[in-house]
């Protein structure tokens, strides 16, 4: 166990000592943190996600917390290195002590408790193991408000292109009832028909408002977690990433998160406190002076008439509380066992996370490559040629099935490419850090024709931009 702990020490000791691009890397110093929490000079809103992460940090509650929690073990590491207080004393002797010299009849003194240098040691190791705790505990805030952010940002773009893909479609069922209305005025397709595209949208506008409603919340969602009274998404759509680490990669960087740091920094910890605990079961010795001043004697001619008396001397306490002492120690030992597992476990924990995550992302992100690449088009291609027929032919039924599709096909692909984005930020919450990637992007599907099938910002292969 106390190899273990040792390599653990060096490791935590090595994190906390390297801090380049510390808030990309997930490790930080406090300088970069206090940085990170700077009040900004811009008030005009962001409109990126990463944007969002640095506005939400610096009015984040728990990164203030986590930062001022920080600051007082770091402050804290300088009161360990305290030597005990010397003391000096005074006394004027009211009645004074005749001696052969003469009356003594004040005196001073001087005492300094000698500090056990073994427990100074070990309580400053222990401080400095806390600070590197704390500055864990930071590191894993940040990158739980980024995940929060990431997931309320992406949430609300969905919502939005959700929102813009119900109004296509309307407009789209609004050309086709057009259609209609020619043909049935010229017996060409049956009132019947008609009805069925009214009442299709119909049933689209009410979506499209529901859709406004979800817009809406996940506005206020956004907006409440970095304390903006108004927030707004850009256009872009997430980029469909690959990991470009193996499993087996994540899974150590997940076994070195901060949250597993923490722990195993309190466990460090806790060690030191116990061998400080084993310190104060020891003696520890006091150095005394003590100057008496001796007035003229009252016997002509005595030897040493008058002569102040100087004493040097040494005490010694004796630690009558070992018992107690010794229970100190083995519950610092406990609460570093303790530490130790709870490490263990968050290890756990985060190896598992990665794997629930990096499925998500390689599902999410597979269906997402799949409805741009292949699905859209086919449902944009499907949907004029029913168009077309029930130009010429007044097929509604097949016009309706093809809209369908082409709806559903561009829903499921919205929310595939914000399910992706999100997933990712819990797949860099469950490593610890931001994760390498490649562009996982297909190739450009063959473009869409210009017409009623093209959505609102939509670019010519289908996917929503």
């Amino acid at each position: 166990m106390s190899f273990r702990l040792a390599a653990l020490a060096g490791l935590l000791l090595a994190c906390g000592a390297s801090a380049p691009e510390s808030h990309r890397s997930g490790a930080y110093t406090l300088p970069d943190a206090r940085a990170e929490l700077a009040p900004s000079s811009d008030p005009a809103a962001p409109t990126t996600a990463d944007g969002y992460v640095e506005r939400a940090l610096r009015s984040s509650p728990a990164a203030r917390a986590a930062l001022a929690r920080w600051e007082a073990a770091h402050a804290r590491v300088r009161t360990q290195r305290r030597w005990p207080r010397p003391t000096l004393g005074y006394a004027y002797l009211a009645r004074p002590l005749h001696t052969r010299a003469g009356p003594l009849r004040q005196r001073v003194s001087f005492a300094w408790p000698l500090p056990r240098f073994a427990e100074l040691s070990a309580r400053t190791r222990s401080a400095e193991a806390e600070v590197l705790a704390a500055s864990h505990r930071f590191a894993a805030t940040a990158l739980t408000v980024r995940a929060e952010v990431a997931s309320a940002y992406w949430q609300l773009w969905a919502a939005r292109e959700r929102g813009r893909i119900l109004a296509l479609q309307g407009e789209l069922l609004q050309t086709a009832a057009e259609v209609l209305r020619a043909r049935v005025a010229t017996g060409g397709a049956t009132l019947a028909s008609l009805q069925q595209v009214e009442l299709r949208r119909t049933r689209l506008l009410d979506a499209a408002e529901a859709s406004r409603t979800h817009e809406g919340h996940f506005r206020a969602r956004l907006a409440l977690v970095v304390e903006l009274d108004t927030v707004s998404v850009g256009d872009l759509p997430p980029e469909i990433l690959r990991p470009a680490e193996d499993v087996a990669a994540l899974q150590a960087a997940a076994a070195r998160r901060p949250e597993v740091a923490q722990e195993l920094a309190r466990a460090i910890a806790f060690r030191e406190e116990a061998a400080a605990s084993a310190a104060r079961r020891r003696p520890t010795a006091s150095f005394q002076l003590e100057w008496s001043e001796v007035g003229p004697s009252v016997v002509p001619g005595a030897q040493n008439d008058g002569e102040d008396a100087l004493a040097l001397g040494v005490m010694v306490a004796l630690p009558l509380d070992v018992g107690a002492e010794r229970a100190a120690g083995e519950a610092a030992e406990a609460e570093a066992e303790a530490a130790e597992h709870s490490g263990a476990q968050a290890e756990r924990s985060a190896r598992l996370e990665v794997l629930a995550a990096l499925a998500d992302v390689t599902n999410s992100g597979r269906r997402a490559r799949l409805h741009e690449t292949s699905l859209e088009p086919q449902a944009a291609a499907a949907y004029e040629s029913a168009t077309g027929r029930l130009a010429t032919e007044g097929d509604v039924t097949l016009t309706l099935w093809a809209l369908r599709e082409l709806l559903e096909v561009r829903l499921a692909h919205v929310d595939a490419l914000a399910e992706h984005a999100i997933a990712w930020a819990r797949l860099e919450r469950a490593v610890g850090r931001p994760v390498a990637a490649t562009e996982a992007r297909g190739e450009p599907a063959t473009p869409e024709p210009a017409g009623p099938g093209t959505s609102v910002g939509a670019p010519a292969d289908g996917s929503v931009r």
